[in-house]
């Protein structure tokens, strides 16, 4: 998420969230099971697959911009 001013004109924008989604499939004691992987197979699958490395790469581009949280350790 970004944000900034919305009554101007400008591109200022600054870094305001981000988040990170993890799926897990769970067994019947709900310990994570490893399952196969997925490959695209239709047109729309590899638009979708596509469109999925250009946010890896965004996302990649945005964690340089995101400050590092210092604990104190005293």
């Amino acid at each position: 998420m970004s944000t900034g001013p919305t009554h101007t004109h400008t591109h200022d924008m600054r870094l305001a969230a981000h988040g990170l989604t993890v799926f897990v499939a769970p067994d019947a004691d709900g310990a994570p099971v490893a399952i196969p992987p997925w490959y695209p197979r239709s047109n729309e699958d590899r638009a979708l697959d596509d469109h999925a490395k250009h946010l890896i790469e965004l996302r990649t581009r945005v964690e340089s911009f995101t400050p590092i949280e210092h604990t104190d350790s005293s």
